[in-house]
């Protein structure tokens, strides 16, 4: 790739991480951003394929949105609950 060209795409990176700050900002702080960037890094080194951190967030959207509709109050708070008390630390 050529210094123009790659400069070209380094903004146009730039252009799309300022757009996800802009649209995260009220919902993310720039911690929990690194932390879902540490969790990606993570989830592309696992040997036993990629897209584990993106399963396992639409599984829990899932079983949330599940636990919502039989009438649980606090869904997630459910699920904070069931880890803690059933998961090793």
């Amino acid at each position: 790739m050529n210094r123009e060209c790659k400069e070209l795409f380094i903004k146009s990176i730039n252009d799309d991480l300022e757009k996800l700050r802009n649209e995260s900002e009220p919902f993310f702080t720039a911690n929990d951003m690194i932390l879902l960037i540490k969790l990606l890094i993570r989830d592309r080194t696992n040997k036993k394929g990629g897209g584990i951190l993106i399963n396992t967030i639409n599984r829990l959207d899932l079983l949330t949105r599940d636990l919502e509709k039989y009438g649980e109050k606090d869904a997630f708070l459910y699920v904070i609950n069931f880890i803690e008390n059933n998961w090793d630390f």
